[in-house]
C-alpha cells in the first residue's frame, strides 16, 4: 500500500497550502510556498538528513517560535501535512532523477500584468532565498569540496535578489555575462538542472543509463 506522504500535491492543494500559510496569525511570519520550495529543496539536498521538527517550525514563522500555528487545530495538522508531502514529492522526484518542478509565482508589471520575457525571471528569487536560508542554518552543502556541487550552487544563488546578493553581486554579474538566461521557461530548467547536479553528489541520486540520454546540459 502506497504511503500517503507520496501522494503529490493537486493543483486544488496548492492553492490550499498556500492560503493556510498565508492565515497564520501575526506576530509570526510565515513563508510564501514558492520560498518554502527554495527551503525544502535545499534540506533535501543535505548530505545529512534533518528531523522536520526542526526545519518545520522555520517554514511556519522565520524565528523558527514553535507556537506559530494556525488558530484552528484541524487546520494546523492539515498544513503540515500538505507541507511534509510536499517535501517528500521533491525528494522522490531527485531521487528518481526527475526534474525539480518548483513552485514559482509570476511577476508583475505595475497594471497586474505577467511581465515576460528575462523580467519574468525574478520570478525565481524567492526560491532562491529560501534555498540559502537552509544553507545558513544547516552545513552540508558548502562543505562537499566538489567543484561541480560548488558551480551547481552558483546556478541557483545567482537568483537571489538584490538585498540578499552580497558577495554574489560580481559572480552573478559574471553569470549574466558569460551564460545569460533568456526567459524563465530557461531559467527553471537551468536551475532543475544545478539542484539534479548538486543531488548526485551529495544524495548519490544519478540517472540510469536509460535516462542519461535524455539530459541536456545548457551551462558551459
Amino acid at each position: 500500500m502506497a504511503n500517503e506522504y507520496d501522494r503529490p500535491l493537486t493543483d486544488e492543494e496548492f492553492v490550499e497550502i498556500g492560503e493556510l500559510l498565508a492565515s497564520i496569525p501575526e506576530p509570526w511570519e510565515s513563508m510564501e510556498p514558492d520560498r518554502m520550495d527554495g527551503f525544502l529543496t535545499a534540506i533535501v539536498l543535505l548530505p545529512e538528513p534533518v528531523s522536520p521538527s526542526s526545519w518545520m517550525p522555520l517554514i511556519f514563522d522565520e524565528e523558527g517560535r514553535p507556537d506559530a500555528m494556525l488558530p484552528n487545530e484541524a487546520d494546523q495538522h492539515r498544513l503540515e501535512d500538505l507541507v511534509y508531502r510536499r517535501y517528500r514529492t521533491i525528494e522522490n522526484d531527485l531521487s528518481q532523477c526527475r526534474a525539480l518542478d518548483p513552485i514559482v509565482y509570476d511577476v508583475e508589471d505595475e497594471s497586474g500584468r505577467p511581465v515576460g520575457g528575462w523580467e519574468a525571471i525574478a520570478a525565481l528569487e524567492p526560491f532562491a532565498a529560501g534555498f540559502l536560508e537552509a544553507m545558513n542554518r544547516w552545513p552540508g552543502l558548502r562543505e562537499t569540496g566538489s567543484e561541480l556541487v560548488d558551480s551547481a550552487l552558483l546556478g541557483i544563488l545567482r537568483h537571489l535578489p538584490t538585498e540578499l546578493l552580497g558577495d554574489m553581486q560580481e559572480v552573478k554579474e559574471e553569470l549574466e555575462f558569460e551564460s545569460p538566461l533568456e526567459n524563465l521557461k530557461q531559467a527553471t530548467e537551468d536551475l532543475a538542472e544545478s539542484v539534479a547536479e548538486i543531488a548526485s553528489v551529495t544524495r548519490g541520486f544519478t540517472p540510469r543509463p536509460e535516462q542519461k540520454h535524455k539530459n541536456i546540459r545548457r551551462r558551459h
